[in-house]
């Protein structure tokens, strides 16, 4: 048994890796924030420390890439995939040893309803979203859940506003909480009704 808190690593940099830092703070978890293009051997290292319980990857409405369909486009998307998997990969093997963990990625619902505005979130998000699918069922023999938040960013969803920061993170928290422990391979969307299904 692990003396003191769980250690939580959180990788981002805006509103809702943010709100996601201080509601696991808040849980009583060891709260770790990094950067989102931290190498996953810096977050491999960082966990020599102390094998994180949970990792926590936020892609925030901050990231933006070109608008258009050249090269600086798919360049931007295909870093933010790629750091993502890296650094998944690189803690899912700590991990998976303790047998019992948690990993969420926070997405844009955009990535399950589409969106003109930011094409790079929308693909980016949807990604991410069916990546945490695939690592869910590599991982859920070893008790460890995989699974997405996907937040709101639009006042026209049914309910009429935009969900905070902070209400996505509460979802995050639910997750990495006991009660959280039987959900695995889920995309909960935390958007006032903007995807509904």
């Amino acid at each position: 048994m692990s003396e003191g808190p769980d250690r939580v690593f959180v990788v981002g940099s805006g509103a809702h890796a943010g709100a996601c830092a201080g509601q696991l703070a808040a849980d009583g978890f060891d709260v770790k924030t990094f950067a989102p293009d931290t190498p996953a051997e810096g977050l491999a290292t960082e966990a020599e420390a102390g094998v994180p319980y949970g990792l926590v990857i936020a892609l925030d409405e901050e990231f933006s890439a070109l608008e258009d369909f050249g090269s600086g486009w798919r360049g931007a998307v295909s870093k933010v995939l790629h750091d993502a998997y890296a650094q998944t990969r690189a803690l899912a093997r700590l991990i998976m040893r303790a047998r019992r963990g948690r990993i969420v990625f926070v997405v844009s619902a955009t990535g399950l309803s589409g969106e003109g505005d930011n094409s790079a979130l929308a693909v980016a998000s949807g990604a991410m979203a069916g990546m945490a699918r695939s690592v869910a069922r590599e991982l859920a023999p070893r008790t460890v859940t995989v699974n997405t938040v996907a937040y709101g960013s639009s006042d026209a969803a049914p309910l009429g506003r935009r969900p905070s920061p902070e209400e996505a993170a509460s979802m995050v928290g639910y997750l990495l909480s006991d009660a959280g422990a039987p959900i695995c391979g889920q995309v909960l969307s935390v958007d006032s009704g903007l995807v509904m299904r």
